[in-house]
């Protein structure tokens, strides 16, 4: 189970997330072990990491890092009124708590291929250049309405291909 973060040094610590997903915590340090394997707090699969995950969150959000491949979110989650400037990748990132996207703007690319929500997802009249919501589950009731994609060159449209939705 969770262990006390260390201070073992960065360069030395390697997630054992995913490869796919291990650019989203370069840097990050060593957080706690799960299942034998060692995570940093972005992908480690605990909700009693909420106070340290926060922290990190922060940090990604006040240097403008929106690369949250397989992040772990494990509690209620808002990115409402966000005005996100740079591609956000929420590729593989699993959604604990209810995830609030109403109102955002992503004025780049807006990934979420393989996320996974577990709770209320709503996406009410997001802005994105592109959406890509591909091999997503959605576990609970979400809502999707009201959404304007805004065409790109090299882009017509908001791909939902291999979504699953249950209630």
């Amino acid at each position: 189970m969770l262990d006390s973060p260390t201070s073992e040094p960065e360069s030395t610590f390697v997630c054992d997330c995913d490869e796919r997903v291990r650019s989203a915590c370069a840097g990050e340090p060593f957080y706690g072990e799960h299942e034998g394997k060692r995570y940093c707090v972005l992908h480690f699969p605990g909700e009693e990491k909420s106070a340290d995950f926060e922290k990190a969150i922060q940090r990604k959000l006040e240097n403008k890092d929106f690369n949250f491949r397989g992040v772990w979110f494990p509690d209620d989650v808002s990115f409402a009124t966000f005005r996100i400037e740079t591609r956000a990748d929420f590729s593989r990132a699993y959604f604990a708590g209810r995830a609030d996207f109403v109102a955002a703007e992503f004025n780049e690319e807006a990934i979420f291929v393989s996320a996974r929500f577990a709770q209320q997802t709503f996406f009410l009249a997001p802005r994105s250049e592109t959406q890509r919501i591909l091999n997503t589950l959605f576990l609970t009731k979400s809502i999707l309405a009201l959404s304007l994609f805004v065409a790109m060159p090299t882009s017509r449209s908001a791909l939902l291909r291999s979504s699953q939705f249950s209630c």
